[in-house]
């Protein structure tokens, strides 16, 4: 690179934006929205002078070393990260210049390299044996290599609620543990049943278990190479769905009288949403001749309604009012349900799947293209394994709205993170 240059990526919005920066660049990587080149100040002037976005890439390369992971709920064992060392085949972080063009993952797989999970910054979970190592550092793209180091143990306090029931002498709690790759999980589901651990159930890459807080087993599991961080203690969601309607303020009607001017226009004509609730009064007036689906996934063959809660939500998305003579709708009167019944004998919403995809996937193929879930639990904005699945299922499934209860613990009277008058979150 010529001295005074800098990496760039300049983004085009149309055809001749694209001619105007290549002939500006000269020789550039091209993509669909952005070109990669070399440029030096005055280019760079040109180049933001045609109305054109240019971003400036790093160039500094950082050498290989180890970072640690941590997760909403971290055990880890203490190995010292100076005397730690990688296994033979570990797991790294890989950190890009700039995106990942095709270009650059053909060459990477060239070397046996295939990048797992992107995580911010643009880094890239990745499994590399010794040797690989030092060609992905040395690659011109490449800024870091880091190696994940097994977490350190953290303090009790960090636990999200104690909520579950007791068993025995100790009180077992649900944990989580997320795999790098799905192949490893009969090795790992092997190593649990020999330390006499109780596996809950399994999806994808994800295996759930009891076992104490203190168990040994929390720090062995996170210093497995297989295991994707720490684990993280599972809390059984509760129902959630208060004010909704009233804060949407799809009509501007009083409560009790007529629907008479709706704030939207549509009216869910058309659509199937998906609804994981309670259950469902299927001969509830309001839904007739408009439930394509029902699923019982908490009680075998059983998709009532123990609380009301589910059918509330349902009427809540797309109650036509006939119950009320068309005093109280929902948003989406004319939409149809597909209704999937996630609670257990004793109510609690024990038919939630282990993993989240395997419940998206089941009304995606329904027909649905919106799926609410009017629960949650109190994980203080904390990104979980369970947010992450959210976010894998609409990155493979862009036609999906998927839609999920939050705010109902936020409150404005004594906020601790927000202005006085504004919902706390």
């Amino acid at each position: 690179m010529p001295l005074g240059n800098k990496h760039i990526i300049v983004y085009y919005m149309d055809p001749a934006e694209l001619v105007s920066a290549k002939a500006i660049l000269g020789s550039v990587e091209e993509t669909e929205s952005f070109v990669m080149g070399e440029a030096d100040d005055a280019q760079i002037v040109r180049l933001r002078a045609q109305g054109l976005i240019v971003q400036e890439q790093s160039v500094t390369r950082q050498p290989v070393e180890a970072v640690e992971e941590s997760g909403l709920l971290s055990f880890g064992i203490d190995t010292g990260l100076d005397t730690a060392v990688p296994a033979e085949v570990d797991y790294y972080l890989v950190s890009l210049r700039g995106p990942l063009l095709e270009s650059r993952r053909k060459e990477l797989y060239g070397l046996g390299v295939t990048l797992g999970d992107a995580q911010p910054g643009g880094r890239y979970k990745t499994k590399l044996a010794s040797a690989q190592v030092d060609k992905v550092h040395d690659l011109p793209y490449v800024e870091k290599v880091e190696w994940i180091s097994p977490p350190p143990p953290q303090a009790e306090s960090g636990v999200l609620s104690a909520g579950e029931p007791s068993l025995g002498i100790e009180k077992l709690l649900m944990f989580d543990i997320r795999l790098h790759e799905i192949a490893d999980r009969p090795k790992i589901e092997a190593w649990l049943r020999g330390k006499s651990i109780q596996i809950i159930g399994m999806g994808t890459r994800k295996i759930r278990f009891f076992s104490a807080l203190d168990a040994p087993v929390l720090d062995e599991l996170a210093a497995l190479t297989e295991v994707d961080g720490a684990a993280q203690q599972y809390i059984t969601p509760v129902v959630w769905n208060e004010y909704a309607v009233r804060l949407l303020g799809v009509d501007d009607t009083p409560v009790g009288t007529l629907p008479g001017h709706r704030i939207i226009a549509q009216d869910g004509t058309g659509q199937i949403v998906g609804v994981a609730d309670t259950g469902i009064d299927d001969a509830h007036p309001d839904f007739q001749g408009r439930i394509v689906g029902k699923v019982a996934r908490g009680r075998t063959g059983d998709t009532t309604d123990l609380s009301g809660h589910g059918t509330h939500v349902a009427g809540s998305i797309l109650g036509d009012g006939a119950a009320s003579g068309g005093k109280i709708q929902g948003v989406a009167p004319m939409a149809s349900l597909f209704f999937q019944s996630v609670a257990g004998l004793n109510g609690r919403l024990t038919g939630i799947p282990v993993n989240l995809n395997d419940l998206f996937e089941e009304a995606y193929l329904a027909g649905a293209r919106i799926h609410n879930n009017s629960w949650g639990i109190g994980a203080d904005s904390n990104y979980t394994m369970m947010s992450e699945e959210v976010d894998e299922f609409c990155s493979q499934r862009r036609d999906m709205l998927i839609v999920i209860a939050a705010g109902n613990a936020g409150s404005s009277f004594q906020p601790r993170k927000a202005e006085q008058g504004f919902v706390d979150w």
